[in-house]
């Protein structure tokens, strides 16, 4: 009787999953494809406008993920601050559930996921996700040696096409390059063969995608002063050609999930145990991070090696460290708590969904396929 009542269960969450992916994708590209004239007309409104529909298609992964059975805990600095700054979000990178848990993570802190801007493996393309990503013109990047420099060149036309036109605030970006499991062999054998650090949680980052953000909208390099240690470091400047002063190390865990990672449909559909996922975020200063290549390395390996030492713990623990790291505080430190939801911005964004579906169906599909058919 239980098989049959989680196969039920099953279903429905499935269904619920399949539906709301029908209507929200539709008229997600509806909305984009109806006011395109506008990118060309009048960009910033379109843009304005696009970043709210986005906002709307996060809230779908709250109904399929957050809903109770697997809770966002976060813990280190509190980035509510820098939700209107341009930042860029580097995370660890372990399954298909590490994109839904940012958003999940992010959503409720601001504007920054409105306007987010993500650098992802070109593989993702070809899903549901890499489909909104190609109408908003993120970034899709081809691993191996002999396109890199090309790739770097071509992320450094795409943040001045696209970035900084388009008013984005935040980008999310996986240094790794790939999921653990499928990278942790080659990065064993080109740590040993380096004389880097063996990790087993994470593996060794790449600092091409990171090094082009930097030089192209990274704000200019200045020697870190008394004002960069300081809980009084501005917020407000600007320079609209390199707005970026700011580096959030986002660390992501999951209970036993270096032998068995929780995946996206697994989880949306339900038949994942309930579990709590994990998040730790460390904010950095532009100014105080090494821009040239061979310190810009050393300070990411430097990040991943405490991401290691942070994930050993959190297995053994089920809890991250406190932050003793000596490093410049310029945030307020939260203590872990659960990421919770303003439910009535989650339905009000359904039932735009639900009606713009509607609109577009009975106004625009269906009276097209009567002229044609």
């Amino acid at each position: 009787m239980a098989a049959v009542l989680n196969i039920i269960r099953y279903l429905a969450r499935f269904s619920v999953f399949f539906v709301t992916n029908c209507y929200g994708l539709f008229s997600y590209m509806m909305w984009t494809t109806l006011l395109s004239p506008l990118r060309i007309l009048w960009p910033a409104a379109y843009w304005k406008f696009e970043s709210f529909v986005f906002k709307g298609l996060q809230s779908f992964v709250i109904i399929w993920m957050g809903r109770g059975d697997y809770k966002v805990i976060e813990a280190g600095d509190d980035i509510r601050k820098l939700s209107e700054e341009e930042a860029v979000v580097m995370c660890n990178h372990q399954s298909t559930a590490d994109t839904p848990l940012v958003m999940l993570a992010l959503w409720p802190k601001g504007s920054c996921m409105n306007n987010s801007f993500w650098i992802m493996d070109w593989v993702f393309r070809f899903t549901n996700f890499g489909l909104i990503s190609t109408m908003r013109r993120d970034f899709f990047i081809k691993q191996g040696k002999e396109t890199r420099d090309k790739q770097a060149q071509q992320l450094i036309n795409h943040l001045k096409g696209c970035f900084m036109p388009q008013g984005r605030k935040w980008i999310i970006l996986f240094p790794e390059g790939g999921f653990l499991r499928k990278r942790i062999e080659t990065s064993h054998s080109y740590a040993r063969k380096n004389g880097y650090p063996i990790l087993n949680n994470v593996t060794l980052p790449r600092i091409g995608a990171l090094k082009a953000i930097f030089d192209t909208i990274g704000a200019p390099e200045r020697s870190p002063s008394n004002e960069d240690m300081t809980n009084e470091t501005p917020l407000d400047e600007s320079d609209p050609e390199r707005p970026l002063k700011w580096v959030v190390d986002m660390t992501i865990a999951y209970r036993n999930s270096t032998a068995d990672p929780p995946d996206m449909l697994g989880m949306c559909v339900g038949f994942r145990e309930k579990q709590n996922m994990y998040v730790h975020y460390r904010a950095y200063p532009l100014s105080c991070i090494p821009r040239d290549s061979e310190g810009l390395l050393k300070w990411l390996y430097d990040r991943y090696v405490e991401k290691e030492r942070m994930l050993d713990y959190f297995q053994s623990h089920g809890t991250f460290p406190s932050d003793s790291e000596d490093r410049p505080q310029v945030l307020s430190s939260l203590s872990a708590r659960e990421v919770t939801y303003d439910w009535l911005s989650v339905g009000l964004y359904q039932a735009f969904y639900i009606i713009s579906a509607y609109i577009h169906y009975t106004c625009v599909i269906k009276p097209l396929w009567s002229m044609v058919f």
